[in-house]
């Protein structure tokens, strides 16, 4: 199965919120950071969120073709962010340890 080019994404747009939580719009391509989080903690965000649109760019399809169920789906997606300590640990200044329900599964990825 050949998976479409993640260069298929030309634009992504990002947003100044004055709410506290952030989050992303994947069909859109579009995610939010908050005025209330510093400079370090927004670049982590943006990092986070850009990484569940590429994930629903080429991951999503490709895992429900395997039978996996959606609310699986959306819970590897938010594991997947784990790899954002491994490939961009010198970038980071946080670790994303994401939600405490997806902990086990971070652990295996």
């Amino acid at each position: 199965m050949q998976l479409e080019s993640w260069y298929d994404v030309e634009t992504i747009n990002s947003f100044l919120s004055i709410r506290y939580g952030c989050g992303y719009n994947n069909k859109e391509k579009w995610f939010a950071t908050s005025t209330h989080a510093s400079t370090f903690r927004n670049t982590a965000t943006a990092m986070h969120e850009i990484m569940h649109i590429f994930f629903h760019e080429q991951w999503w399809d490709f895992c429900k073709k395997q039978g996996v169920e959606e609310n699986y789906i959306w819970d590897i997606k938010e594991a997947f962010t784990t790899l954002l300590n491994t490939w961009f640990k010198d970038l980071l200044i946080d670790t994303d340890f994401g939600y405490q329900e997806h902990k086990n599964l971070r652990a295996k990825i």
